[in-house]
């Protein structure tokens, strides 16, 4: 099972009570969308409820980086992409 650490930023750190890192174990071939369905309990409801729909698919807005590269996460369709393990960062970008 690869380790993903997990750096919430911003509005995402502080829904989720100041936690700013996890350690999540996925397993082969898990994908962004197992990601966050294993972190949003662990980061209470008013987290889940800005990252994850009511049928549980990725809000959109929500931005997603793997080893500082940025994910495609579906728009409002489960993400297919797979963390292989490393660093995930889950944070709002700004519109400019």
């Amino acid at each position: 099972m690869p380790a993903v650490r997990v750096v919430l930023r911003g509005e995402f750190k502080r829904l989720a009570g100041g936690k700013g890192e996890l350690t999540i174990d996925l397993p082969e071939g898990g994908t962004a969308q197992m990601l966050l369905e294993r972190v949003a309990p662990l980061c209470g409801s008013a987290f889940a409820a800005k990252v994850l729909t009511h049928d549980g698919r990725i809000m959109h807005g929500v931005s997603i980086f793997l080893n500082g590269r940025e994910l495609d996460t579906g728009g409002t369709l489960p993400s297919r992409t797979v963390i292989p393990g490393g660093q995930v960062e889950i944070m709002r970008l700004s519109a400019s």
